[in-house]
């Protein structure tokens, strides 16, 4: 029994001993309320007798001072019984007494010596006296009621009044009261005996569930994180006795992707609901002794049992990766769900709890670096890559703080003149140890730590004041990351962009991914609208990679559609892929959406393009992102080397032709040579040239 139990029957023993106590006072209370009213019924009685006295005789001092006692006494005794009153006495100042009933005189005051007298004169009120009921009545009165003579006190009257029957009446009453309050006192202890028994009941409820609390999840109710590692620590203990090792003991540590983008978008009752439609899919994943835990806000384990071997547990990671990964419907809007796992094996990867519980965290950390939903069982080498991984972090960090990074420029070119229409703003990281690091690397470590905020604002307002200083006019292509649209802060982060830069709106393309729209529609399209009466374009970005739905292309009027580079990279091998491509084009067409395609890099690609009207291109073939100081050159040789004439087309061929061959450096400028004089002869030379003589360094070059 709790302490807290102990101390709830202690007081309702407490109340019991309390609610007799109060039975007996008020037993007391009743019967001196009894007295009290005798008294005063003896006292009124007292003073009734003695003013019918005073009717009959003219009662004066002489009775006190002894004169004409006769008279006195016989009119006395003829009005002894008015009011209940059976006896009297006379006592003057010295004590003696004057008169006296005959009848109980020797009952009540049989010595009549003036040392008593003088203790009886001096008594004063009423009290109540008890006799036999045969010589005295059973209860009755003493009352002593000074007498005066104008101011001077003369003496004293003793008057004994018989209250036996009103005695009877109060007792009757009293204890019909008496009994009521008993009843009353009696169901009242019964009752707060009963309040108090279900105060224990209740309270022994709460320390059930204040203990169950201490042990589980109050939201999924599976185990906590502590519990569980009580658990993993018995199944340790458990093995070993069995093998002399802990062995065949495995852990799954499951961390979900998205979950907080989920609960900063939608709210965290959204998130509540994702995380009970998680544990529900864990719970009907396990198998029979299998343990279920939420170790974190957003972080499961499994506990396997024992007789799973590893092979087991790869195939239990991969089934609940393809359950996770995938979108959960939560009050009719679908929720991205996602989640990365890590394995660990005890002894080889931990012989205790901790351990273990380690070294599963450590495989699940690398699982999310090396791309969201996977699994990865746990080797030594992961420690390695989670402290590269945060040194990237810091460095990184450093970098944003100290403006290290830089914005490179890629050519969009208009396929049919191949004037640049605008220039794409991509970041680069010249790290000064480790040299140039990729996007790739770097702008997912910045999307999950929160930096990707300043390293977008960054990027827009370096963009914006390089191209207020183009003097073609060229528009500039942003990047926005999902991340950035967590709150209303990137509507201010691009209006301060382009009044801090002078830059007009009509300028500013920003590029944004179709899962922004997935996520959070509704918030996503408000931004975007706002962005777009600014002024500035809109395209979307990687289109018919993600999620490519069609309602967001008649939802919001994009500006421009990009085609992904991985179907332009497989186009030539894939007839699907050319088909889809095709499809792509004409959507655009028939919404009036301008369509740029990415990642051009072979002729045959650019002549695909051309010969099915698609406006605009991007990719190496035109030039590679360069720094804002070199983009003069870079346009040069973008529309050099793109200016659609046949020459340019035959440089352009051997250039590919020659690099696959084995022509010596000495053939290759011989060749470009004649090709310079054919342009020249054309009136071509002044766009071939430059070109050419490029070529030419790079061959000797080599």
């Amino acid at each position: 029994m709790s302490y807290q139990s102990k101390k709830q029957i202690f007081s309702f023993l407490t109340v019991l001993l309390i609610a007799f106590i109060s039975m007996g006072i008020a037993l007391q209370l009743t019967m001196r309320a009894q007295e009290l009213l005798l008294e005063k019924e003896g006292a009124k009685n007292a003073l009734q007798w003695i003013q019918s006295l005073e009717r009959h005789y003219g009662f004066t001092s002489q009775i006190f001072t002894g004169q004409d006692p006769g008279r006195v006494k016989t009119l006395a005794e003829k009005i002894r019984t008015y009011n209940d009153v059976f006896h009297y006495e006379f006592y003057s100042l010295d004590g003696k007494r004057i008169l006296s009933g005959s009848k109980f005189a020797k009952a009540l005051n049989p010595r009549n010596d003036e040392r008593r007298n003088q203790e009886i004169i001096r008594e004063r009120g009423t009290h109540v006296g008890h006799g036999n009921g045969s010589t005295l009545p059973k209860l009755y009165t003493v009352t002593n009621v000074p007498m005066m003579d104008g101011s001077r006190f003369v003496g004293t009257i003793r008057i004994y009044s018989d209250q036996t029957e009103r005695a009877a009446i109060y007792k009757q009453a009293f204890g019909f009261l008496t009994a009521g309050l008993l009843i009353v006192m009696a169901f009242g202890s019964t009752f707060a005996g009963s309040m108090i028994a279900k105060k224990i009941k209740a309270h022994q409820k709460v320390e059930n569930e204040v203990r169950y609390l201490a042990h589980h999840d109050s939201l999924t109710g599976l185990m906590n994180r502590e519990t569980f590692s009580d658990t993993l620590v018995d199944a340790l203990k458990a093995a070993k006795s069995r093998s002399g090792v802990a062995s065949h003991t495995g852990i799954l540590w499951i961390d979900l992707d998205y979950f907080k983008e989920v609960n900063d978008t939608h709210g965290h009752a959204t998130g509540d609901a994702l995380l009970k439609k998680v544990t529900l899919t864990l719970l009907e994943s396990v198998g029979e002794g299998e343990t279920v835990a939420r170790v974190g806000g957003d972080e499961f384990a499994i506990l396997c049992r024992p007789a799973r071997t590893k092979n087991e547990m790869k195939q239990l990671a991969e089934s609940l990766c393809g359950k996770l990964n995938t979108f959960v419907n939560i009050d009719d809007r679908y929720i991205p769900c996602g989640a990365c796992i890590g394995i660990a094996v005890a002894p080889s990867d931990g012989e205790t709890a901790a351990e273990l519980i380690k070294s599963a965290d450590l495989a699940m950390y690398n699982a999310k670096v090396e791309g969201r939903h996977g699994y990865r069982f746990y080797d030594a080498g992961m420690h390695e890559k989670v402290r590269q991984r945060r040194e990237l972090e810091q460095d990184l960090e450093h970098a944003l703080q100290n403006s290290e990074l830089e914005v490179h420029y890629q050519p969009q070119v208009t396929l049919e003149t191949g004037k640049i229409e605008s220039y794409e703003a991509l970041v680069r990281w010249n790290h000064p140890t480790k040299g140039q690091i990729q996007p790739a690397d770097f702008i997912p470590v910045a999307e999950e730590t929160g930096l990707i905020d300043l390293l977008g604002e960054q990027v827009l307002q370096q963009a914006c004041k390089d191209a207020a200083g183009w003097a073609g006019g060229e528009r500039v292509a942003v990047n926005l990351s999902p991340a950035q649209f967590k709150n209303d802060r990137v509507l201010k982060v691009v209006s301060d962009a382009l009044s801090g830069s002078g830059l007009e709106p009509e300028r500013l393309e920003l590029e944004i991914t179709e899962s922004l729209l997935f996520n959070d529609p509704q918030h996503a399209l408000a931004c975007l609208t706002a962005l777009k009466n600014m002024g500035v374009r809109i395209a979307m970005d990687d289109f018919g990679t993600g999620y490519s739905s069609l309602g967001h292309l008649w939802r919001f009027p994009f500006d421009k559609i990009k085609i992904d580079q991985t179907f332009i990279k497989n186009m030539d091998n894939n007839p699907k892929i050319r088909t889809i491509i095709l499809s792509i084009l004409d959507l655009g067409r028939a919404l009036d959406i301008s369509i740029t395609a990415e990642g051009i890099e072979e002729p045959s690609q650019e002549n695909f393009l051309r010969e099915n009207n698609c406006e605009y291109v991007q990719g190496f073939l035109y030039g590679r992102p360069k720094p804002n100081s070199e983009l003069d050159s870079a346009k040069d040789q973008a529309q050099t080397a793109r200016t659609g004439t046949p020459t340019a087309r035959l440089l352009q061929t051997l250039r590919e032709v020659g690099a696959s061959s084995n022509l010596s450096p000495e053939a290759s400028t011989q060749i470009l040579k004649a090709l310079v004089k054919l342009a020249d002869a054309h009136g071509e030379g002044q766009k071939v040239e430059p070109q050419a003589a490029a070529e030419k360094k790079q061959t000797s070059a080599a």
